[in-house]
């Protein structure tokens, strides 16, 4: 069996590889992935089908979703470089 990569994968589907993130639990793969992760040529061919197959009212939820994934991600990383410093002990 060949892999193909989530960015080719997304460059293929003309959309972003956030969004195939987004859709790959929706079709049952659940290993953590990210853009430069690979996926097997059946799990692709699910996903094509399934995002072809996609009502915009599905396309619309998986838009949200996204903006509140990143969303989220913002918060965090604002929260952590607002976080105070440990004070520098030097080693004797």
């Amino acid at each position: 069996m060949g892999k193909i990569r989530i960015n080719d994968l997304a460059r293929e589907l003309q959309v972003r590889s956030v969004y195939i993130l987004a859709c790959l639990p929706k079709i049952g793969v659940t290993e953590r992935k990210i853009h430069s992760s690979s996926v097997e040529d059946f799990e692709a061919s699910r996903l094509r089908t399934w995002l072809r197959d996609l009502s915009p009212k599905q396309r619309a939820e998986i838009d949200e979703e996204i903006r509140r994934r990143q969303g989220d991600l913002r918060i965090w990383a604002q929260e952590a470089t607002t976080l105070p410093r440990a004070p520098f002990q030097r080693r004797m």
